[in-house]
């Protein structure tokens, strides 16, 4: 149902329309895979300050990522002050990626729906009084004030509802590469909390 109200929606706006829900998209994805990249950055940095407090020798991951950024000959601490501030920037960087693009294309995607009120409003204007009167008022406003902006509601609501569905299945698919039994466990939990 939801899927179809969403292709409903879509085919009422004309091509450019499809574009920006299409970047709307993009953007959302892009923005799961900066989150997923800073939550394992945050991740190997623990798992760094833990060896190096501990003792115990470093994990091969920051070994090649120290050699990647050119960092391997830096003292631990300024390691750990090297990634963490990536990991920092990573999670800034979404949300100074995200708002101001969202921010646009939400109002790039209202835009087009006041147009296509218009044209709706002009044709409607266009009809023989004999067809319009077998419409009521309430028909008539809903159509010509709301009609369109519940249209445009959906088009955001499905761009969000898409950003949180592939973030669910990219971390769930690093989860079940980290650890399946507990993935599965946890899906299977999450699963039964919502069934009872």
């Amino acid at each position: 149902m939801i899927f179809k109200a969403i292709k409903e929606a879509v085919a009422v706006f004309p091509g450019r329309i499809k574009l920006l829900v299409t970047i709307a998209f993009t953007v959302r994805i892009v923005a799961n895979v900066l989150d997923i990249a800073g939550t394992i950055l945050m991740a190997l940095l623990v798992s760094f300050i833990a060896a190096v407090l501990t003792g115990l020798e470093i994990p091969a991951q920051m070994v090649q990522i120290f050699q990647i950024l050119q960092i391997a000959n830096l003292t631990p601490r300024d390691q750990v002050l090297v990634i963490g501030a990536i990991t920092v920037a990573i999670f800034f960087l979404k949300p100074a990626f995200l708002l101001p693009l969202n921010f646009q294309i939400t109002r790039r995607m209202q835009m087009n729906g006041a147009v296509v009120t218009g044209e709706m409003f002009q044709k409607f204007m266009r009809l023989p009084i004999s067809s319009v009167r077998q419409w009521s008022t309430p028909d008539i406003t809903y159509v010509m004030n709301s009609g369109m902006a519940g249209v445009v509601s959906i088009l955001v609501a499905s761009v969000t509802l898409a950003g949180e569905l592939s973030l669910l299945v990219s971390l769930s698919a690093t989860l079940i590469f980290v650890n399946p039994w507990m993935t599965l466990s946890l899906a299977l939990y999450i699963f039964l909390l919502f069934c009872f």
